[in-house]
C-alpha cells in the first residue's frame, strides 16, 4: 500500500484522506467526538491539523480499546467487543491525520481504517482503486 501511496504528492494524499473520511457511515458513529470529526472533515472537504483533536480521538482510541478487552474477557457477544474494536481503530485513524497529512500518517490511517471495517480486505482493494483514481487525476479537486 505505501508504494502505492507513493505515487501520490500531498493534496493527493489529502484528497484520499478526506474521501475515505466521507465514506465513514455518520449513522453508525455513536462516539460524539468521532462524530465531529468526521462531520468536520466531510463538510469541510479538508484535513486541518488539531493537535487537541488528535489527543481527544487517541485518549478516545485507547478507552475504546480497554471497553472491547474487558467485553472481549468476560465473553460478551463479538457484535459487542467488535464494535468498540472497530471504533477505537477509526479513532486512531482520524488521530494519526489530525497531525497532518504526510506519507506515513495516511499509510498508518489506511492501516487502522481498514481494520476499522467489517471486511478490511475490501476496504482495502476500495482504497487501491480510490488511489489509482486520484493519482490519474479522475477523482477529487484539481490544482
Amino acid at each position: 500500500m505505501v508504494h502505492s501511496l507513493r505515487k501520490l504528492v500531498n493534496y493527493q494524499l489529502e484528497v484520499l484522506v478526506v474521501e475515505t473520511i466521507k465514506r465513514i457511515d455518520i449513522n453508525s458513529v455513536v462516539d460524539p467526538t468521532l462524530q465531529e470529526c468526521v462531520l468536520a472533515t466531510s463538510s469541510t472537504g479538508r484535513v486541518n491539523p488539531d493537535a487537541v483533536m488528535g489527543e481527544r480521538l487517541r485518549k478516545l482510541s485507547e478507552e475504546l480499546d480497554d471497553e472491547y478487552f474487558t467485553l472481549l474477557e468476560v465473553g460478551e457477544k463479538e457484535s459487542l467487543w467488535s464494535a468498540k474494536f472497530k471504533a477505537a481503530r477509526i479513532a486512531f485513524a482520524l488521530s494519526e491525520v489530525s497531525q497532518g497529512v504526510r506519507l506515513e500518517n495516511v499509510a498508518d490511517f489506511i492501516y487502522e481504517m481498514a481494520h476499522g471495517h467489517d471486511s478490511p480486505e475490501t476496504f482495502l482493494e476500495k482504497t487501491e482503486n480510490l488511489i489509482d483514481q486520484i493519482a490519474s487525476g479522475n477523482a477529487g479537486p484539481q490544482t
